[in-house]
C-alpha cells in the first residue's frame, strides 16, 4: 500500500479523531508526503503497471496539474495500474476518465452524512464492470457500506446495479501504452541538461536499539559502515554531544546526500533523517542496513518526504529509474482492440 499526501495533517488528524493507524511501522505500507505532481516523478519505475487499485481524492485544480509535459496527475496515476487495475475518483469525472480508460462506471451513493450523496467514477483498461464477477470479501464495517451492498448471497449481490448511474465501453479511448516500435529511450529520452533538483528525505524512527548509544563515536562508525556496505561513500562526519542528557546529534555527509542521527540512550531510541538526491533506488536498502547496524530487529517506522536536492548529483540513470512510464503493449490491445500509442516525454 502506497499513500501520497501533501503533508501529515490528514494521517495524524485521522489517528487523533478516528483512531485510524497510518501504519508507519508496517513494511508493506509506504507514505510519501509532498506535492503529488512531484511525488509521482519520484516513484520507482517498478511501481508503474503494478497496482490493483488507485484511489484519488484531489480537487479539480490539482488533478489538472502537469506531471510531465503531456501527462496530468490523473493520467499519471492511471499508469500505476495493472491492465485490469481500477482507478477510482470521487466527484464527476466520467468524461475525463473515459478519455483514457477502456471501461468507465459512475455510481451514486445516497444518504451520505453531511454531504447528502457521493459520486464515484471507476476506470479500467481491461476490467469490464458490466460483466466482471463480483467478489465477496467478508468485510465487517457496516458504517462504511451503504444498504445496497448488504443484500449478499454466496455468488452475487442482490442488486449489483442499484447504485449505477452511467456505464461506458470507450472503444475510441486514447489508451496510453508502449509500442514495440519505440524504445525506452524514445519514450523517455535521457536529458541533455538537468532541469530539476529532486530529493527524497526518509524519516526513520528506530526503537529497541541494542548497541550502546552512549558511545556516539561507535554509533556514527556503525552507521557509516552500514552505508558503505550499500555503496554509499562517506565524505565526512560531525557530532555534537550533550553530556548531561547523554544525548547526541551527528551527521554523515555522502556524495549522494546526508544522514542526521539523534540518539536517546535512556529510551534506546535513534531518530534518522536519510536525505538523498541521487541513487534513490538504494534508499530502502540503506535504511535496512542502518537499522540492522543499530541492533534493532523490527522495531522501527518510516515515511518519505519529497524534497529538494542538488543539481550536481542527479544523474541520467536516476532520471530513468523513476517516474511515469508505459507498461502495457499497444499492438495487442488491453481489451482485444488495437490501440494507438501516446508518447510521454519528461519536461
Amino acid at each position: 500500500v502506497v499513500g501520497l499526501e501533501i503533508d501529515q495533517m490528514v494521517t495524524r488528524k485521522s489517528f487523533k479523531h478516528f483512531g485510524t493507524q497510518p501504519h508507519f511501522d508496517n513494511p508493506k505500507v509506504q507514505w510519501w508526503f509532498g506535492d503529488a505532481a512531484k511525488s509521482l516523478l519520484m516513484l520507482p519505475e517498478s511501481y508503474f503497471g503494478s497496482f490493483d487499485m488507485v484511489l484519488v481524492d484531489l480537487s479539480e485544480t490539482i488533478t489538472s496539474y502537469l506531471v510531465t509535459d503531456q501527462l496530468d496527475i490523473l493520467q499519471a496515476l492511471g499508469l500505476l495500474l495493472k491492465p485490469n487495475g481500477i482507478l477510482v475518483k470521487n466527484e464527476l469525472y466520467m468524461e475525463k476518465m473515459s478519455a483514457f480508460s477502456s471501461y468507465t462506471l459512475q455510481i451514486d451513493i445516497p444518504s451520505v452524512p453531511y454531504i447528502c450523496d457521493q459520486v464515484l467514477v471507476f476506470g479500467s483498461q481491461a476490467t469490464d464492470f458490466l460483466n466482471a464477477p463480483l467478489t465477496r470479501h467478508e468485510l465487517e464495517a457496516p458504517v462504511l457500506f451503504p444498504p445496497a451492498l448488504n443484500g449478499l448471497d454466496e455468488d452475487t449481490y442482490a442488486d449489483r446495479y442499484a447504485m449505477w448511474h452511467d456505464y461506458r465501453h470507450n472503444a475510441t479511448a486514447n489508451v496510453m501504452c508502449k509500442s514495440s516500435s519505440s524504445s525506452e529511450d524514445e519514450d523517455f529520452p535521457e536529458p541533455t541538461k538537468q532541469k530539476r533538483s529532486p530529493g527524497i528525505m526518509m524519516i526513520v524512527e528506530v526503537e529497541d536499539v541494542t548497541m550502546d548509544l552512549k558511545d556516539f563515536d561507535a554509533v556514527l562508525q556503525a552507521l557509516s559502515a552500514a552505508l558503505d556496505s550499500q555503496g554509499f561513500g562517506t565524505v565526512s562526519t560531525a557530532k555534537y554531544q550533550q553530556s548531561q542528557l547523554q544525548r547526541a546529534i551527528g551527521s554523515i555527509l555522502l556524495p549522494e546526500g546526508y544522514v542526521l542521527a539523534r540518539t536517546f540512550p535512556s529510551y534506546n531510541y535513534v531518530a534518522l533523517d536519510l536525505h538523498l538526491w541521487s541513487r534513490f533506488d538504494q534508499q530502502e536498502a540503506a535504511k535496512q542496513a542502518m537499522v540492522q547496524a543499530l541492533g534493532s530487529k523490527s522495531s522501527y517506522s518510516s515515511y518519505r518526504i519529497v524534497a529538494g536536492g542538488m543539481f550536481v548529483w542527479c544523474t541520467n540513470v536516476d532520471s530513468k529509474n523513476h517516474g511515469p512510464r508505459f507498461t502495457a503493449p499497444c499492438e495487442t490491445g488491453l481489451n482485444g482492440a488495437t490501440r494507438a500509442s501516446t508518447n510521454i516525454r519528461r519536461g
